[in-house]
C-alpha cells in the first residue's frame, strides 16, 4: 500500500470538530446529523496548531478543504472542493488568489483537549487574530465574544483567556499529544505529501516538517505568509 492510499485509511482521532461561526460554537453530530452549539465557557489546553483552507464554493455549493500542514512557508496546500475537485495546488503564498477567489479562507486547525478528550478547533477571519501569541501545552477559556468591525460591518470574535490548567490536566494533555496525536500527525503528513506532489508540475522535494517543527501563532506571523487580509476577513 502506498503512503497515499494509506492516508485514505487513516482515522482521525478526534471526537469532536469545532468552529466558530456568528458568534456561536458548535461541532456537528454525524450519528444525530445536526449541529450541535457548544456552550460557553469552552475550556480546552491546546496540543498542536497546523495550518489548512477552509470556505464554501459559491459554484458547486460545496465546502472547500485542504490538507493541513506544520508551515505553509515549507510545505504544499491542496485545496480541493467537497463537489468540483481540485482547486489549486501548491505553496500558500503561490495559490492565495485563486484559493480565495473561490470562497477559501485561511485557517488553524488547533488540535485541543476539551474534557479528557483529543478535538479540533477551526479558527479563521477575525477570530484568528485573537489567537495569535498562544502557545502549546497553555489552558485557555473562552467564556464571552467581543465585537469587532470591518467598514460598515460588525461581528462577534472570541474572548480568548489563559486559565490555570490542574497538575491532572497537563499530564492528560501530555500523554494525548506524545501518544495517538502525534502519531495520528506524523503518518498523516508524511502520507498527504505524496498526494499533494502528484499536483504540482515540478514535485515537491522539501521535508516533511519534523515534529518539533514551531507549531502556534508565533509561526504564523512570522514565517507564514499571512498578511492583514487573511485576518480581517469576516470570520464566516
Amino acid at each position: 500500500m502506498s503512503i497515499y492510499a494509506e492516508a485514505n485509511t487513516l482515522e482521525n482521532p478526534c471526537k469532536k470538530f469545532i468552529r466558530f461561526k456568528s458568534g456561536k460554537f458548535s461541532y456537528w453530530d454525524k450519528e444525530e446529523k445536526k449541529d450541535v452549539p457548544v456552550e460557553f465557557p469552552l475550556e480546552f489546553v491546546a496540543l498542536r496548531e497546523l495550518a489548512t483552507i477552509t470556505g464554501f464554493d459559491e459554484k458547486n455549493e460545496c465546502g472547500i478543504y485542504s490538507n493541513e500542514i506544520s508551515s505553509i512557508g515549507i510545505q504544499p496546500l491542496l485545496v480541493k472542493s467537497f463537489k468540483g475537485g481540485e482547486i489549486a495546488a501548491g505553496f500558500y503564498k503561490e495559490i492565495k488568489d485563486t484559493v480565495v477567489s473561490r470562497g477559501g479562507k485561511y485557517t488553524a486547525s488547533i488540535y485541543i483537549m476539551i474534557d479528557g478528550e483529543l478535538a479540533n478547533l477551526q479558527l479563521r477571519g477575525a477570530a484568528l487574530r485573537e489567537w495569535f501569541e498562544k502557545k502549546k501545552g497553555v489552558k485557555y477559556s473562552i467564556a464571552k465574544t467581543k465585537k469587532g468591525r470591518t467598514g460598515a460591518v460588525s461581528y462577534d470574535v472570541p474572548v480568548i483567556e489563559t486559565v490555570e490548567a490542574t497538575p491532572e490536566e497537563r499530564i492528560a494533555a501530555s500523554n494525548l499529544y506524545e501518544g495517538e496525536l502525534h502519531d495520528y500527525l506524523q503518518k498523516y503528513q508524511e502520507a498527504k505529501m505524496e498526494e499533494v506532489s502528484n499536483f504540482i508540475a515540478a514535485p515537491i522535494n522539501q521535508p516533511v516538517a519534523p515534529a518539533n517543527a514551531p507549531e502556534f501563532s508565533t509561526m504564523l506571523q512570522d514565517k507564514l505568509d499571512v498578511d492583514a487580509a487573511d485576518l480581517e476577513a469576516l470570520p464566516f
